[in-house]
Protein backbone atom coordinates (compact mmCIF):
# COMPACT_ATOMS: atom_id res chain seq x y z
CA UNK A 1 0.00 0.00 0.00
CA UNK A 2 2.95 2.53 0.98
CA UNK A 3 3.90 1.55 -2.83
CA UNK A 4 0.82 2.93 -4.12
CA UNK A 5 1.00 6.03 -2.33
CA UNK A 6 4.27 7.29 -2.74
CA UNK A 7 3.05 9.23 -6.16
CA UNK A 8 0.28 10.64 -3.87
CA UNK A 9 2.70 11.50 -1.57
CA UNK A 10 5.05 12.87 -3.83
CA UNK A 11 2.93 15.21 -5.49
CA UNK A 12 0.26 16.42 -3.23
CA UNK A 13 2.50 17.12 -0.12
CA UNK A 14 4.23 19.73 -2.07
CA UNK A 15 4.70 23.31 -1.95
CA UNK A 16 5.86 26.07 -4.11
CA UNK A 17 8.83 27.62 -2.44
CA UNK A 18 8.56 31.25 -4.23
CA UNK A 19 6.48 34.77 -3.94
CA UNK A 20 5.11 36.36 -6.73
CA UNK A 21 5.97 39.56 -8.37
CA UNK A 22 3.18 42.23 -9.79
CA UNK A 23 0.48 40.14 -9.45
CA UNK A 24 -2.38 41.78 -10.41
CA UNK A 25 -4.70 38.79 -9.59
CA UNK A 26 -8.92 39.23 -8.71
CA UNK A 27 -11.23 37.28 -7.39
CA UNK A 28 -14.86 36.77 -7.33
CA UNK A 29 -17.42 34.92 -6.15
CA UNK A 30 -21.30 34.25 -6.72
CA UNK A 31 -22.29 34.68 -3.16
CA UNK A 32 -23.67 31.52 -0.94
CA UNK A 33 -24.95 28.15 -1.75
CA UNK A 34 -22.77 27.49 -4.70
CA UNK A 35 -22.24 23.34 -5.44
CA UNK A 36 -19.84 21.51 -6.83
CA UNK A 37 -19.58 17.99 -7.06
CA UNK A 38 -15.98 16.07 -6.92
CA UNK A 39 -15.19 12.35 -7.56
CA UNK A 40 -13.40 10.93 -4.89
CA UNK A 41 -10.10 8.51 -6.15
CA UNK A 42 -8.40 6.24 -3.67
CA UNK A 43 -10.47 7.48 -1.15
CA UNK A 44 -9.23 10.82 -0.39
CA UNK A 45 -8.21 12.75 -3.74
CA UNK A 46 -10.65 15.15 -4.23
CA UNK A 47 -10.99 15.60 -8.12
CA UNK A 48 -12.99 18.83 -8.97
CA UNK A 49 -13.92 20.25 -12.67
CA UNK A 50 -12.27 23.43 -13.27
CA UNK A 51 -12.04 25.76 -16.23
CA UNK A 52 -9.12 27.75 -16.88
CA UNK A 53 -9.26 30.35 -19.67
CA UNK A 54 -12.63 29.93 -20.44
CA UNK A 55 -11.82 26.17 -21.50
CA UNK A 56 -13.76 23.35 -21.11
CA UNK A 57 -13.99 22.23 -17.43
CA UNK A 58 -11.06 19.83 -16.83
CA UNK A 59 -10.51 17.28 -13.58
CA UNK A 60 -8.22 19.03 -10.82
CA UNK A 61 -6.76 17.50 -7.46
CA UNK A 62 -7.98 19.96 -4.44
CA UNK A 63 -5.02 20.06 -2.44
CA UNK A 64 -5.13 22.54 0.87
CA UNK A 65 -1.11 21.28 1.22
CA UNK A 66 -0.21 22.96 -1.95
CA UNK A 67 0.59 26.79 -1.93
CA UNK A 68 0.45 27.50 -5.50
CA UNK A 69 -1.88 25.97 -8.27
CA UNK A 70 -0.21 23.65 -11.49
CA UNK A 71 -1.27 22.78 -14.83
CA UNK A 72 -0.16 20.33 -16.94
CA UNK A 73 1.67 21.66 -19.87
CA UNK A 74 -0.65 19.94 -22.40
CA UNK A 75 -2.97 23.19 -21.45
CA UNK A 76 -0.18 25.73 -20.77
CA UNK A 77 0.71 24.47 -24.44
CA UNK A 78 -2.99 25.34 -25.56
CA UNK A 79 -3.51 28.36 -24.02
CA UNK A 80 0.09 29.84 -25.35
CA UNK A 81 1.07 30.84 -22.33
CA UNK A 82 4.20 33.13 -21.65
CA UNK A 83 6.56 32.10 -18.75
CA UNK A 84 7.15 35.40 -16.35
CA UNK A 85 9.83 33.41 -14.04
CA UNK A 86 11.02 30.34 -12.77
CA UNK A 87 11.22 28.74 -9.64
CA UNK A 88 12.08 26.15 -7.57
CA UNK A 89 9.17 23.54 -6.82
CA UNK A 90 9.83 21.71 -3.94
CA UNK A 91 7.81 18.47 -3.00
CA UNK A 92 7.62 16.06 -0.59
CA UNK A 93 10.46 14.27 -2.34
CA UNK A 94 12.65 16.96 -3.89
CA UNK A 95 12.89 20.06 -5.55
CA UNK A 96 13.05 21.07 -9.05
CA UNK A 97 13.01 24.38 -10.68
CA UNK A 98 9.41 25.17 -13.19
CA UNK A 99 8.10 27.33 -14.90
CA UNK A 100 5.71 30.53 -14.21
CA UNK A 101 2.89 31.60 -16.24
CA UNK A 102 -0.05 34.18 -15.98
CA UNK A 103 -3.42 32.76 -16.64
CA UNK A 104 -6.45 34.75 -17.56
CA UNK A 105 -9.25 33.47 -15.45
CA UNK A 106 -9.38 30.15 -13.59
CA UNK A 107 -12.71 28.73 -12.02
CA UNK A 108 -14.14 26.18 -9.76
CA UNK A 109 -17.81 26.13 -10.20
CA UNK A 110 -19.00 30.05 -9.89
CA UNK A 111 -15.51 30.61 -7.75
CA UNK A 112 -13.28 32.58 -9.95
CA UNK A 113 -9.90 33.95 -9.40
CA UNK A 114 -8.58 36.26 -12.67
CA UNK A 115 -4.53 36.97 -13.51
CA UNK A 116 -3.65 33.93 -11.14
CA UNK A 117 0.09 33.02 -11.56
CA UNK A 118 0.34 29.38 -11.82
CA UNK A 119 2.47 26.54 -12.39
CA UNK A 120 3.30 24.38 -15.64
CA UNK A 121 4.26 21.17 -15.27
CA UNK A 122 4.20 17.97 -16.59
CA UNK A 123 2.09 16.52 -14.87
CA UNK A 124 1.93 12.76 -16.03
CA UNK A 125 5.72 12.36 -16.75
CA UNK A 126 6.58 13.78 -13.36
CA UNK A 127 3.94 12.75 -11.03
CA UNK A 128 2.24 9.88 -12.94
CA UNK A 129 -1.50 10.85 -12.57
CA UNK A 130 -3.84 9.64 -14.59
CA UNK A 131 -4.58 11.03 -17.97
CA UNK A 132 -7.88 12.29 -17.13
CA UNK A 133 -6.06 14.47 -14.08
CA UNK A 134 -4.67 18.32 -15.80
CA UNK A 135 -3.60 20.24 -12.34
CA UNK A 136 -3.85 20.84 -9.27
CA UNK A 137 -5.47 23.25 -7.42
CA UNK A 138 -4.15 24.84 -4.63
CA UNK A 139 -4.37 27.40 -1.84
CA UNK A 140 -3.53 30.23 -3.38
CA UNK A 141 -6.79 29.87 -5.12
CA UNK A 142 -8.84 27.95 -2.40
CA UNK A 143 -7.55 30.44 0.50
CA UNK A 144 -9.69 33.24 -0.98
CA UNK A 145 -13.18 31.81 0.00
CA UNK A 146 -15.35 30.49 2.49
CA UNK A 147 -16.46 26.79 1.54
CA UNK A 148 -17.52 23.30 3.13
CA UNK A 149 -15.66 20.76 2.15
CA UNK A 150 -18.23 17.76 2.44
CA UNK A 151 -16.83 13.74 1.35
CA UNK A 152 -19.93 11.98 2.67
CA UNK A 153 -22.09 14.05 -0.30
CA UNK A 154 -18.94 14.29 -2.73
CA UNK A 155 -19.35 18.28 -2.95
CA UNK A 156 -18.24 21.69 -2.34
CA UNK A 157 -20.61 24.71 -0.99
CA UNK A 158 -18.72 27.63 -1.62
CA UNK A 159 -19.53 30.55 0.80
CA UNK A 160 -21.33 28.25 2.89
CA UNK A 161 -21.44 28.48 6.68
CA UNK A 162 -24.07 30.58 7.80
CA UNK A 163 -26.63 27.56 9.29
CA UNK A 164 -23.53 25.54 10.11
CA UNK A 165 -22.92 24.96 13.81
CA UNK A 166 -19.33 23.26 15.75
CA UNK A 167 -16.47 24.54 17.60
CA UNK A 168 -15.13 27.44 16.13
CA UNK A 169 -11.36 26.15 15.69
CA UNK A 170 -9.02 28.78 14.85
CA UNK A 171 -7.44 28.74 11.66
CA UNK A 172 -3.82 30.54 10.98
CA UNK A 173 -3.08 30.95 7.45
CA UNK A 174 0.67 31.20 6.84
CA UNK A 175 2.06 31.16 3.12
CA UNK A 176 -1.48 30.72 2.09
CA UNK A 177 -1.74 27.21 4.39
CA UNK A 178 -3.97 26.12 6.59
CA UNK A 179 -2.66 25.52 9.75
CA UNK A 180 -4.79 24.53 13.63
CA UNK A 181 -3.62 23.60 16.70
CA UNK A 182 -3.20 19.66 17.95
CA UNK A 183 -2.05 18.19 20.97
CA UNK A 184 -2.62 14.77 23.23
CA UNK A 185 -5.50 14.59 25.29
CA UNK A 186 -3.54 14.26 28.23
CA UNK A 187 -2.02 17.39 27.32
CA UNK A 188 -4.02 20.12 26.13
CA UNK A 189 -1.89 22.56 27.32
CA UNK A 190 0.73 21.70 25.02
CA UNK A 191 -0.04 22.33 21.34
CA UNK A 192 1.34 20.95 18.19
CA UNK A 193 0.43 23.03 15.06
CA UNK A 194 -0.99 20.50 11.97
CA UNK A 195 -1.39 21.78 8.46
CA UNK A 196 -4.73 20.42 6.97
CA UNK A 197 -4.12 18.66 4.00
CA UNK A 198 -6.74 17.35 1.51
CA UNK A 199 -4.23 15.88 -0.49
CA UNK A 200 -2.42 13.53 2.03
CA UNK A 201 -2.86 9.87 1.96
CA UNK A 202 -1.92 9.89 6.15
CA UNK A 203 -0.90 11.90 8.70
CA UNK A 204 2.75 12.79 8.99
CA UNK A 205 4.61 14.49 12.08
CA UNK A 206 8.06 15.94 11.54
CA UNK A 207 10.75 14.14 13.76
CA UNK A 208 11.62 16.00 16.39
CA UNK A 209 12.56 14.96 20.43
CA UNK A 210 9.91 17.07 22.19
CA UNK A 211 7.01 16.67 19.43
CA UNK A 212 7.02 13.04 19.45
CA UNK A 213 7.05 13.28 23.32
CA UNK A 214 4.59 15.61 22.99
CA UNK A 215 2.37 13.62 20.92
CA UNK A 216 3.53 10.15 22.58
CA UNK A 217 4.10 8.80 18.93
CA UNK A 218 4.74 5.28 19.25
CA UNK A 219 7.20 3.95 16.25
CA UNK A 220 6.46 0.52 14.57
CA UNK A 221 8.49 -1.32 12.67
CA UNK A 222 9.67 -0.61 9.32
CA UNK A 223 10.52 2.13 6.95
CA UNK A 224 9.61 3.63 3.21
CA UNK A 225 10.96 5.31 0.51
CA UNK A 226 8.74 7.29 -1.26
CA UNK A 227 10.44 8.19 -5.68
CA UNK A 228 9.46 10.60 -7.72
CA UNK A 229 11.51 12.59 -10.46
CA UNK A 230 11.88 14.53 -7.85
CA UNK A 231 13.91 12.64 -5.80
CA UNK A 232 13.18 10.48 -2.92
CA UNK A 233 12.12 10.34 1.37
CA UNK A 234 12.10 8.19 3.93
CA UNK A 235 9.71 7.82 6.18
CA UNK A 236 9.16 5.40 9.31
CA UNK A 237 5.73 4.25 10.13
CA UNK A 238 4.37 4.69 13.73
CA UNK A 239 1.07 5.85 15.59
CA UNK A 240 -0.64 8.15 18.26
CA UNK A 241 -2.80 6.95 20.76
CA UNK A 242 -5.07 10.30 20.72
CA UNK A 243 -4.59 13.19 18.90
CA UNK A 244 -7.20 15.84 19.87
CA UNK A 245 -7.81 18.16 17.38
CA UNK A 246 -10.39 21.06 18.64
CA UNK A 247 -12.93 19.20 20.31
CA UNK A 248 -12.24 16.41 17.58
CA UNK A 249 -10.07 13.40 19.29
CA UNK A 250 -8.53 10.73 16.80
CA UNK A 251 -8.36 7.64 18.87
CA UNK A 252 -4.99 5.07 17.59
CA UNK A 253 -4.14 6.90 14.50
CA UNK A 254 -1.11 5.97 12.12
CA UNK A 255 1.51 8.63 11.38
CA UNK A 256 4.33 8.42 9.32
CA UNK A 257 7.59 9.82 10.60
CA UNK A 258 10.06 11.89 8.45
CA UNK A 259 12.83 14.48 9.03
CA UNK A 260 12.18 18.05 7.85
CA UNK A 261 14.33 19.67 5.42
CA UNK A 262 16.81 22.78 5.96
CA UNK A 263 15.12 24.10 2.39
CA UNK A 264 11.49 23.38 2.71
CA UNK A 265 11.40 26.14 5.83
CA UNK A 266 8.14 24.11 7.62
CA UNK A 267 6.55 25.79 10.41
CA UNK A 268 4.38 23.47 11.21
CA UNK A 269 4.98 19.99 12.96
CA UNK A 270 3.04 17.94 10.98
CA UNK A 271 0.38 17.15 8.28
CA UNK A 272 -3.14 16.06 8.93
CA UNK A 273 -5.73 14.73 6.43
CA UNK A 274 -8.69 15.87 5.89
CA UNK A 275 -10.01 12.83 4.94
CA UNK A 276 -9.91 12.15 8.64
CA UNK A 277 -13.11 13.80 9.05
CA UNK A 278 -16.64 13.68 7.23
CA UNK A 279 -16.44 17.48 6.58
CA UNK A 280 -14.61 20.59 7.02
CA UNK A 281 -15.61 24.33 6.42
CA UNK A 282 -12.54 26.89 6.51
CA UNK A 283 -14.09 30.27 7.00
CA UNK A 284 -10.77 32.28 5.88
CA UNK A 285 -12.04 35.38 6.02
CA UNK A 286 -12.97 34.70 9.88
CA UNK A 287 -10.22 32.95 10.04
CA UNK A 288 -11.80 29.47 11.54
CA UNK A 289 -12.42 26.21 10.92
CA UNK A 290 -15.61 23.83 12.02
CA UNK A 291 -14.14 19.68 12.09
CA UNK A 292 -17.56 17.82 11.29
CA UNK A 293 -19.82 21.03 11.58
CA UNK A 294 -23.89 20.16 11.75
CA UNK A 295 -26.76 21.54 10.54
CA UNK A 296 -29.07 23.65 11.97
CA UNK A 297 -32.34 22.46 12.27
CA UNK A 298 -33.77 24.90 10.24
CA UNK A 299 -31.28 24.27 7.21
CA UNK A 300 -30.41 20.80 5.27
CA UNK A 301 -27.28 19.97 3.18
CA UNK A 302 -28.88 17.92 1.08
CA UNK A 303 -29.20 20.10 -1.37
Amino acid sequence: MLARLGMAAALVLGFLNTSSNGNTDTTQSSGYDSAVRFRLRDNYKVIVPVSVSGLEPMGFILDTGTKTTMIDECVCGKLELKPVARMPLTTFTGTRIVTISRIDSLSMGKASVQGLEVTCVDLRGTFSVGSDIRGVLGQDFLARFNYLLDYRRQRIWIEEGGDLQGDHLPLELREYRDHVHCGPASSPQQEIHFMLDSGAPFAVVFEDSRVCATLQVQRDQGRADFSSAYGSRSVEPARISILRVGTESLGNLPVRLTRARENERRWENGLLPTRLFQAIYFNHEAGYVILNPRPSASASLNR
